[in-house]
Order: C-alpha cells, then structure tokens, then sequence
C-alpha cells in the first residue's frame, strides 16, 4: 500500500469470513476521505514496524560486541 510493489497475502478463517480486496488507488481515495480510517492504518502500521524492530533488535542481541570494564 505504501510503496510500489507486489505483493500477496493468505488468510486463514477460523469461522465464516469475507475478504475484501482494495486495489491501491481506491484504498488511497478511501484514506483521503475517511481519517478515521487513515488513523487505524496509521496504528497498524506503527505497531507492525514497532514489533519489527523488537524482532530485529532480538535477532541481533547475540553479535553485539561485549563490553569490558575498565
């Protein structure tokens, strides 16, 4: 949605569901009219690269240099 790319998506129901596909454009317009929904995406965003940046900083925890007291 942010950047021009492909990309593809599974989901998995655990009950009865509808999945609704927005092209890009379409969702841009949505997101211009509604800020209640420019908000929520805006939320989501922040707290997926949020949880991204806790798994990278995980991730690389082990090669981090040791520090020696002097």
């Amino acid at each position: 949605m942010i950047i021009e790319m492909e990309a593809s998506a599974t989901c998995v129901a655990r009950g009865s569901a509808k999945v609704l596909r927005i092209p890009r454009k379409e969702m841009h317009d949505l997101m211009q009219d509604d800020i209640a929904l420019t908000d929520k995406v805006i939320e989501t965003l922040t707290i997926r690269l949020k949880d991204m940046a806790d798994t990278m900083r995980d991730a690389s925890a082990p090669f981090e240099p040791i520090k020696r007291s002097a």
